[in-house]
């Protein structure tokens, strides 16, 4: 029911919008540029906005960057009826020994540990590809105050070679050497993804003189530094948290309010007219929810003090200390969901269209499972500008629970209800110092933070999150907690260790300095070291292996925290300084190198190994419209 209310009141809003609409621009005003509008993704901008930025975030939607602070309307522009921008990217990467040479980079399922890299050269797990992306950024702007905006991904991290013609047209091995050219990305064929991905698609409408704004459909989401969610607007990001979310934006005294409902989980969908079973049977109709009682409804909070950067940068030249902060509330709930039975029955479809008929094939009760579960996450960030110092910092929490039906361990067997508990922080600081103010000269940075973590075997990140509960061996009483926190990969810290071999910062704590400087000619340099270490013996490779046997003795090895410590170096043009604002062509060359510390020593050899140090070269070029 809340969600059908929700729409009604949404439905009375646009029609009050309507009655106030003014007629779409004329020719003159269509030759101006268009306005850029909010999006999700400009929260973390303005909150970590900087009179001088460290970085370009130009294909970031402003989330109310527009506010007039006088008088709490929205200067807006006239708008062409068409507004686009995005960016063509090319990257190559050369990635040695990411495995250390020694086999420890895994992942452990049901207490076994799986490869997570495997050996491509002898002992090493070598690779080398080249990729790129067409990002398309376009916005319809209907009128002033009603926008529809969205953003395509044309060949999107596509391996260069990978669809060659060769590999596809006959049942035997091809001949690689005689191939004549590239074929067509074909999502399930020669490609994991299609080749025009949608990103994002959704409605923007500003009501009520300016006071109100409504957003409705497939959106970006970011919030303060990046941990916990991150739109992925950066030039060389790769994921990017989109929701299904309908959010209000309006101000009071000094703070923006947005409250939101996010359609998390929907399940399956049914075409009535499309039953598979009737060659008669009609496609293409309206889909409905199939199963409405496995929904999971998202319902958040978000109280900002913002500056915009015109602001900060005036205060603060002014000799001003400028403080901008937000806190998100979160509420998450889901009371039954559909059981492991149909997604694992080979007689299901797993398709998400046509499944009623599955979910109650027998006639009987729906094969369903009780969640009754609540889980809850705060969110606060905060930033400080103050002479050529920005500091940000951010703090997350994450607690509930929910039901989980596993197997019996009675001889009867069946399932039995376990009770699962969510109970995760992380936390980052990003420090930063400008010796100059006119974007040129000396930069000093700072960063720190970590995520909490879980005493299962492994570091459970990505994919294999859910191997952090659950029975790690047959000995062991079941692990009933989820508390490793996982920073949002597009979370930027380092080019090995987190980003390409555990995937992200999880049950794990960092260090980083990092020293840059933009030259005259605005070329720019930077160095960062990286110390890492974990919070759990156990999630290490070289403690993951331990265990109590039958009479209750600890096996294996004990572990050790110490990860690893890695050097990186990057010359770019264009990134840094003034130009990064006004040039279309920006370009890197990156290093690395990771040192692996004894909790990457295997120890499930004769003799323990130490690991050898891994490296990076990679390249990147960018061209942005």
């Amino acid at each position: 029911m809340v969600r059908y209310f929700l729409v009604v009141l949404f439905t009375l809003t646009v029609n009050n919008t309507q009655a106030q609409e003014q007629p779409v621009a004329n020719q003159e005003s269509a030759d101006k540029p268009a306005a850029n509008k909010s999006d999700d993704s400009s929260v973390k901008n303005e909150a970590t906005a900087s009179p001088t930025p460290l970085t370009n975030n130009e294909f970031e939607e402003t989330q109310l960057a527009d506010w007039d602070r006088a008088d709490w309307q929205l200067v807006q522009t006239k708008t062409a009826l068409f507004d686009i921008k995005g960016y063509f990217r090319f990257r190559t990467d050369l990635l040695r020994r990411l495995n250390f040479g020694n086999g420890t980079v895994t992942e452990f399922v049901e207490g076994l540990p799986a490869p997570r890299l495997y050996a491509t050269s002898g002992d090493n797990a070598d690779f080398a590809a080249a990729n790129m992306r067409l990002r398309i950024q376009p916005t319809i702007n209907v009128s002033e105050n009603i926008h529809i905006v969205s953003m395509f991904d044309i060949l999107d991290n596509v391996v260069l070679g990978s669809t060659a013609k060769t590999n596809f047209t006959t049942n035997q091995n091809p001949t690689n050497i005689l191939n004549q050219g590239t074929a067509t990305v074909n999502k399930g064929v020669n490609s994991v993804t299609d080749a025009i991905v949608v990103r994002q698609l959704y409605g923007q409408i500003h009501a009520f003189n300016e006071q109100l704004e409504l957003r409705f459909g497939r959106m970006p989401s970011d919030w303060g530094l990046g941990i916990l969610s991150n739109s992925g607007s950066c030039l060389d990001c790769n994921y990017g948290d989109v929701v299904d979310r309908l959010s209000v934006t309006f101000k009071l005294a000094d703070l923006i309010f947005v409250p939101m409902y996010d359609w998390v989980s929907s399940g399956p969908v049914l075409n009535t007219f499309n039953n598979p079973s009737n060659i008669m049977g009609r496609s293409g109709g309206q889909p409905l929810d199939a199963v409405p009682w496995d929904d999971v409804d998202q319902f958040s909070l978000r109280i900002l003090r913002l500056d915009l950067p015109e602001t900060i940068r005036e205060r603060v030249n002014s000799g001003q200390t400028v403080f901008n902060y937000g806190v998100w509330g979160i509420w998450r709930r889901q009371a039954r969901d559909l059981s492991s039975i149909y997604y694992t029955d080979p007689n299901s479809s797993g398709d998400t269209q046509n499944t009623a008929a599955e979910v109650d094939a027998s006639g009987g009760l729906p094969k369903e499972e009780r969640r009754d579960s609540s889980i809850f996450t705060v969110d606060g960030f905060t930033k400080t500008y103050f002479g050529g110092f920005e500091l940000g910092i951010e703090a997350a929490g994450i607690f509930g629970s929910y039901n989980l039906q596993i197997p019996s361990a009675t001889a009867s067997g069946g399932t039995t209800k376990q009770k699962i508990s969510v109970y995760q922080f992380g936390a980052a600081l990003d420090a930063t110092y400008r010796a100059s103010s006119d974007m040129q000269g000396l930069i000093l940075n700072f960063k720190t933070g970590g995520a909490s973590g879980d005493s299962a075997p492994g570091f459970g990140a990505l994919d294999r999150a859910n191997t952090q509960y659950g029975n790690t061996v047959a000995t062991e009483d079941y692990d009933n907690k989820i508390t490793n926190f996982q920073f949002n990969p597009d979370y930027r810290l380092d080019l090995l260790l987190f980003r390409e071999i555990i995937g992200t910062v999880t049950d794990a704590w960092y260090l980083r300095p990092e020293i840059a400087y933009v030259f005259s000619n605005n070329i720019s340099s930077s160095f960062a070291a990286i110390y890492s270490q974990a919070l759990f013996r156990r999630s290490t490779p070289r403690g993951a292996g331990r265990y109590r046997d039958a009479q209750g003795d600890l096996q294996g090895a004990r572990g050790s925290l110490p990860l690893g410590l890695e050097f990186n170096a990057e010359i770019s043009y264009g990134l840094l300084g003034k130009i990064a604002q006004t040039s279309p062509i920006k370009l890197s060359i990156a290093g690395g190198l990771l040192f692996p510390l004894s909790g990457f020593k295997n120890t499930s050899l004769t003799q323990d190994q130490d690991g050898s140090f891994s490296w990076t070269i990679q390249t990147r070029t960018y061209i942005t419209f």
